[in-house]
């Protein structure tokens, strides 16, 4: 038997938008369908679809966006719970 080590994943960069509705309009995706013009977010909301992560903040501040304020939300989703307690 032999292994043989899997590709490595494409990195997709979509175009900016100015807002989140147009971005989840411009992007494949299936948390909301139909008209999504009156929907509106608040917080950090994390939605897991496949083998990807969609991060959407109903803030627009840069602050949100750094990467480091990206990182710190990855590491809430990604972490282990035990590590914790």
């Amino acid at each position: 038997m032999r292994i043989v080590e899997a590709s490595k994943p494409t990195i997709k960069f979509t175009p900016d938008f100015d807002t989140v509705n147009r971005a989840l309009k411009g992007i494949e995706q299936r948390l909301i369908g139909g008209n999504i013009d009156s929907v509106s977010f608040s917080g950090t909301n994390a939605y897991l679809e496949g083998d990807r992560i969609l991060l959407i903040k109903g803030d627009d501040s840069h602050a949100h966006w750094s990467n480091s304020a990206v990182e710190v939300d990855l590491k809430k989703i990604l972490s282990n719970k035990d590590e914790h307690s």
